[in-house]
């Protein structure tokens, strides 16, 4: 069972799955980093013994993302959030952005930009675009705006905690217009594949 370690609360998710003995999926800040969570309930002879979960780095879907979509995609995270949440950051993890409030996942960045061989002060861009992917992450859905200078269209997922309903990061999908995917379609598709892997590692641990 998990236990709450001193000055650092239980997670809402493992609170869920202790109360409920259900499935939960969502992005979440941990002690250390904030990731996709898997959280599942543990029985035996049907009685709720304890949850299990199988985490992973954000940086797994911005590298899916951009193999799969010949994209480039970044995450960001709400930097408040890891200072309300007795956030540690021991590997220097989080980088300050670009993006007022926001700090860079670095192991998303570094993939990034090796996959561009550039740095990621060449795509900052003028401040009137930061400032509506900014506003386009308190939305509710995704949204797209092209950018007629540079030829390109940049998506914008928000990342809302499945429980708390809380806006606590963002993706960023940059493409050429030719590459422009519907929201819809693109987003089933990153949460069908996701859930296949996470069944995927289940099968193969248990």
């Amino acid at each position: 069972r998990q236990v709450q370690e001193e000055g650092f609360r239980i997670r809402p998710t493992i609170e869920f799955v202790n109360k409920e003995h259900k499935e939960i999926t969502t992005v979440e800040e941990g002690k250390f980093y904030c990731k996709m969570r898997f959280v599942y309930p543990i029985f035996y002879d049907k009685e709720y013994v304890g949850s299990m979960e199988i985490s992973y780095d954000m940086s797994v879907i911005t590298a899916f993302i951009m193999r799969n979509y010949q994209v480039l995609s970044n995450f960001y995270v709400k930097k408040n959030l890891l200072d309300e949440t007795a956030f540690k950051d021991p590997n220097n993890q989080y980088l300050p952005s670009h993006f007022e409030k926001y700090v860079y996942d670095k192991n998303a960045l570094n993939i990034l930009e090796e996959n561009v061989q550039k740095k990621i002060e060449k795509f900052k861009g003028k401040k009137a675009i930061r400032d509506k992917v900014r506003e386009m992450a308190q939305r509710n859905v995704a949204s797209t705006i092209y950018v007629k200078a540079s030829g390109f269209t940049i998506t914008v997922i928000p990342i809302i905690h499945a429980l708390t309903k809380d806006k606590i990061a963002f993706l960023t999908v940059r493409s050429k217009l030719y590459h422009h995917i519907d929201n819809r379609v693109f987003i089933y598709t990153l949460s069908f594949g996701f859930l296949g892997f996470g069944l995927y590692l289940i099968y193969i641990l248990v």
